[in-house]
């Protein structure tokens, strides 16, 4: 059994039939009794009850963790480089060389279980040639912690105005991406402008740089509650999201500048 809004859609099983899909994440947990870990099984169980393959580059030091996320259907590899970018890189890789047959590649964080019933509708574009890449968007933020949405707006504006592009909800992490895409953007990023989160940021502007199609495909998103109510009024993960936003539009901005890429910003 699964939770309700991990049930897939009909477009949802549409998209996987026409175009095939592999999920791609990674993973590091210190003892199996971490929230997260929790969230993260969960994500791999819905993806196996959606019929999409899912790969995990996990760097835990206990093997328990690897051990549990392939009893529950995961395709687990060993990290074999330190650093998130690194990891990321190697999640996308493999899940390219495994799945040869797959047209299109969805990197997400392990964490978001309840976004994996809701990507038919953005797999499809790219699985049909529409586009090259999708971002999904979410139609709100209210289920966050209240710090992290007002945070996560301010970042979408500020990289909005850099990107020209305000309909791309560049803050909530999941990437759509044809095998071309993958290969040429995320995995060709050589961590110059930082190598932490940008890892997933910097490889858009690359793609828009270079005229990739990108799209945003509306979902209507709901963040797990659990992670939700560990999140809310904590002091520490509000201060990492302040970091983590500088860092972000900090070398975004950078490599704009750098790439010269003034794309004139339309409203929607």
């Amino acid at each position: 059994m699964f939770y309700k809004e991990e049930v897939c859609t009909l477009e949802q099983q549409t998209g996987s039939e026409t175009g095939r899909a592999v999920l791609v994440t990674t993973t590091f947990f210190k003892p199996p009794q971490d929230l997260r870990f929790g969230l993260a099984v969960k994500t791999v169980d819905a993806a196996r009850a959606c019929g999409y393959p899912i790969v995990v580059v996990d760097g835990s030091p206990d093997p328990q963790i690897r051990e549990i996320l392939t009893q529950h259907g995961a395709l687990v590899i060993e990290q074999t480089e330190a650093g998130m970018g690194k990891s990321r890189r190697q999640a996308i890789g493999a899940g390219i060389d495994q799945y040869r047959d797959a047209d299109v590649i969805v990197w997400l964080e392990p964490e978001k279980h309840t976004l994996v019933g809701l990507l038919g509708p953005c797999i499809q574009p790219v699985a049909d040639g529409t586009f090259d890449l999708v971002i999904p968007y979410r139609k709100s933020l209210e289920s966050y912690p209240p710090y992290q949405a007002v945070s996560e707006r301010l970042a979408n504006a500020a990289l909005a105005a850099l990107t020209g592009r305000p309909d791309l909800d560049l803050y909530i992490g999941p990437r759509v991406m044809s095998r071309a895409v993958a290969e040429q953007h995320f995995l060709g990023y050589d961590g110059k402008y930082s190598d932490q989160w940008e890892s997933i940021f910097i490889p858009v502007l690359k793609a828009l740089k270079t005229g990739e199609r990108v799209g945003s495909v509306e979902v209507d998103y709901v963040h797990p509650p659990e992670q939700t109510a560990a999140e809310t009024g904590d002091v520490e993960m509000d201060g990492k999201r302040d970091r983590q936003r500088t860092l972000i539009v900090a070398n975004m901005a950078r490599a704009a500048v750098e790439m010269q890429f003034f794309p004139r910003l339309v409203t929607a």
